[in-house]
């Protein structure tokens, strides 16, 4: 892990999208938070492998909060990892993401987190053992409070409100899949 002043990352962040234009920057910073988050979830389940599945799931948004991008709020979350049901909704406080890019380019139209979407849709596709898709439908980048992350997976029922669709990695590049499965079934 790497401690960078949220300035710098503003900076970098800044820099990425004038050069390479937001489409590109967005599916760069995405991927990045991606490997991240599937990184995080592949070492919680290395360090603590008795640790049960809910555990696991609180251990992901205190690890991604201490690594101060955001911090989070878990507003409940409940899966069923046998017949593959995951559904989630989460609060991101005081995200450094939508902050830095308010800061350079003032308040927009579109969710800005692309590193965070990207972590938790790695975190938990890690732990799970399969995709699961998150979406920003508010955004500090839009004016909004806080940005909120409602989940579901492959029935996207709970997504009809998203604006974007995240820019994921490329089919081959990476995987999710050897991460340990979590408990059959669990509920937060």
């Amino acid at each position: 892990m790497l401690l960078l002043h949220t300035s710098s990352f503003g900076t970098l962040r800044r820099e990425i999208i004038e050069r390479l234009g937001q489409e590109q920057a967005r599916g760069m910073f995405t991927r990045a938070g991606y490997l991240s988050g599937a990184r995080d979830a592949r070492l919680i389940r290395e360090r603590w492998p008795q640790a049960d599945a809910s555990s696991a799931f609180r251990a992901g948004t205190h690890l991604h909060t201490l690594e101060g991008m955001t911090k989070v709020e878990p507003l409940h979350f409940k899966f069923d990892a046998e017949s593959g049901f995951y559904e989630g909704e989460f609060l991101w406080h005081h995200s450094c993401e939508a902050d830095e890019h308010v800061a350079a380019y003032g308040i927009g139209q579109d969710p800005v987190c692309w590193t965070e979407i990207g972590y938790a849709t790695g975190f938990v596709s890690g732990l799970f053992g399969q995709m699961v898709v998150f979406r920003e439908v508010e955004c500090r980048g839009m004016g909004h409070g806080a940005c909120e992350l409602p989940c579901g997976r492959q029935n996207l029922g709970t997504m009809g409100r998203c604006r974007t669709r995240p820019e994921l990695p490329e089919s081959g590049q990476l995987t999710c899949t050897s991460a340990q499965r979590p408990d059959a079934s669990s509920e937060l």
